[in-house]
C-alpha cells in the first residue's frame, strides 16, 4: 500500500471519528436545548402516560443507551402527528414503562431503588399468558385425597399433555381457591372450609403457577391464622399473589412482570359472596380485597394502569352453578374498563358463561372450575397471546373436569363447548380452534 493510500485512508477515518463524535454531541445537546422542550411538550399532548416520567435526564439516558437514531425518529413522530406509544418499543424492544423501570433501577436487585412487586422473566419466542378457573389442593376436600389414593401425583388428576401446556405459558395465571394450613379455627356460619398442607404447593408449581389470585371466598376458611399460614406459603414457593394481604395495602398491591420488553400488570378483588363471611382487609387486619362498593377496585386499577402496558383484572364474581351471567357484571366490567383495566376475566361460578367486549377490550365472565372437585363440567384454558402486539389475540381451549381429573377435550366435545360458548356470547365469534373474536358492531 503506497504512502498516499495509506494517508487518505487515515483522512477517511478521521472524518468518520469526527462525524460521529459530532453526532452524538449534538444528540446530547439536542436533548439539552429547545428541542428536547419542544419533544417534551409534544409527549405530553400526544402520551400523557409517558410524559408522566419522561424528563430531560430520561431522554438522555435513553439516548445514551440506544443511540441517537431511535431519539431522532422519536422526534420526528412527535413533529409529523405518526407517534404512538408503540414507538418506543419498535425502537428500543422495549416500552417507555419498561425503560422507565430500567433508569430508576427498579429492575437491578443492587439498586436502593429495586422493586420486589416487579419480576422480570426471561425472553421468550412467545408471550402467552394462560389463566384457569378455580383450582383446590384441599386435603380436606375432593382433589387431594384421590391424587394420594391414585398414587401418580399430580398426574392422577391432571391429564400430562394438559400439565404440559400450562407449564408451556410464559405466564400462568391461577384462582387458587382453599387456605394452604394445618391449623387455625374455621370461620362459623360456612358450609364448606378448604384448607391443605403448605406442602401441596409443589403441585401448584408443577403446574407452572406464576401468580395466583386470593380474591375469593374460601382463602379465609380458617382465620387469620390459616390466612398467614398461606401467605408465608406462597412467600417461600415464591409465587405472588394478588387480591389479599396482611392489610389493605398489601391487598390491593398489584403485581408486573416484564416480558419480552413489555409490562403486564395484574390486579384482582371479590365480590363473590351473598351472604359475606371473608372479612375485608383493612389498615390493621387481613383479609380479601372486595368489589361490592368499587371504589377502591377502581383506584387500584388506575394505580396499576399508570404502571404497565397491559392491565388484567382477575375477579371472583357471579351466580354460582349457572352459565347466566349475574344482573350487574357488565356494568362493573365496563366501570373497570373504564379505569384502564385490558382484559377482565371472572371466576367464582363452577361453570363456564359467556363472553363479551367493551371498547373492544374482552370480558370473560367465568373460566368455572378447573381442579376443584368430583363434578363433571366444562372448563377451559384461557390463552391470551400478546405476541402480535400489546392487544391479545383471545383463545378457549376447551377441557373437562370429570371423575376427579382434569382433561383437554377433543372433536366433537371440545366444538360443544365451543357452542355453548358461543350461545352465550352474542356480541362474539369463536372459530374452529377457540379463536375469540368481536363481532363487527
Amino acid at each position: 500500500m503506497s504512502r498516499r493510500t495509506v494517508l487518505l485512508f487515515l483522512i477517511v477515518l478521521l472524518a468518520a471519528a469526527c462525524a460521529f463524535s459530532a453526532a452524538a454531541s449534538a444528540g446530547s445537546e439536542f436533548v439539552s436545548s429547545g428541542w428536547g422542550v419542544r419533544f417534551l411538550s409534544e409527549l405530553a399532548g400526544a402520551d400523557a402516560k409517558t410524559a408522566a416520567f419522561a424528563d430531560r435526564p430520561f431522554l438522555e439516558a435513553f439516548r445514551l443507551s440506544y443511540g441517537s437514531y431511535p431519539y431522532f425518529r422519536l422526534y420526528r413522530a412527535l413533529m409529523d402527528g405518526t407517534y404512538t406509544p408503540e414507538l418506543w418499543y419498535e425502537t428500543a424492544g422495549k416500552t417507555a414503562l419498561v425503560l422507565r423501570d430500567e433508569y430508576a433501577g427498579a429492575l437491578d436487585p443492587d439498586s436502593g431503588a429495586y422493586r420486589t412487586d416487579i419480576r422480570v422473566l426471561p425472553d421468550s419466542d412467545t408471550s402467552i399468558i394462560c389463566v384457569i378457573g378455580d383450582v383446590a389442593f384441599a386435603d380436606n376436600y375432593e382433589i387431594m385425597p384421590k391424587l394420594v389414593e391414585r398414587g401418580r401425583g399430580l398426574a392422577g388428576v391432571l391429564a400430562e399433555d394438559l400439565t404440559e401446556k400450562l407449564r408451556s405459558a410464559d405466564i400462568l395465571l391461577v384462582n387458587s381457591e382453599f387456605a394452604f394450613t394445618n391449623r387455625g379455627t374455621p370461620l362459623p356460619d360456612k358450609v364448606y372450609h378448604f384448607r391443605g398442607d403448605p406442602g401441596n404447593v409443589q403441585y401448584l408449581l408443577e403446574m407452572g403457577t406464576d401468580i395466583v389470585t386470593l380474591a375469593n371466598n374460601h382463602v379465609y376458611d380458617y382465620g387469620a391464622d390459616g390466612f398467614a399460614d398461606t401467605m408465608t406459603t406462597f412467600r417461600d414457593a415464591q409465587i405472588p399473589t394478588i387480591g389479599a394481604g396482611a392489610n389493605i395495602a398489601e391487598a390491593s398491591r398489584p403485581f408486573y412482570f416484564i416480558l419480552n420488553g413489555r409490562k403486564y400488570g395484574f390486579t384482582a378483588a371479590t365480590r363473590a359472596e351473598k351472604l359475606i363471611r371473608t372479612p375485608e382487609a383493612t389498615e390493621h387486619s387481613s383479609g380479601v380485597l372486595r368489589m361490592y362498593d368499587m371504589t377502591r377496585y377502581l383506584q387500584v386499577i388506575r394505580e396499576a394502569e399508570a404502571e404497565c402496558d397491559v392491565n388484567i383484572a382477575y375477579v371472583h364474581w357471579g351466580r354460582e352453578k349457572s352459565n347466566q351471567v349475574e344482573a350487574g357484571l357488565y356494568e362493573n366490567a365496563v366501570a373497570m374498563i373504564e379505569a384502564g383495566v385490558d382484559v377482565v376475566i371472572g371466576a367464582h361460578a363452577h361453570m363456564l358463561q359467556g363472553i363479551d367486549y367493551y371498547k373492544h377490550v374482552p370480558i370473560l365472565y367465568n373460566l368455572g372450575n378447573f381442579l376443584f372437585d368430583e363434578a363433571t363440567l366444562d372448563t377451559a384454558v384461557l390463552e391470551l397471546d400478546f405476541s402480535g402486539g400489546p392487544e391479545p389475540s383471545v383463545r378457549m381451549i376447551p377441557c373437562i373436569q370429570t371423575g376427579w381429573k382434569t382433561s383437554f377435550l377433543t372433536g366433537s366435545d371440545r366444538e360443544r363447548v365451543w357452542r355453548l360458548l358461543r350461545s352465550l356470547s352474542p356480541n362474539v365469534s369463536i372459530d374452529g380452534e377457540g379463536l375469540v373474536m368481536e363481532k363487527a358492531s
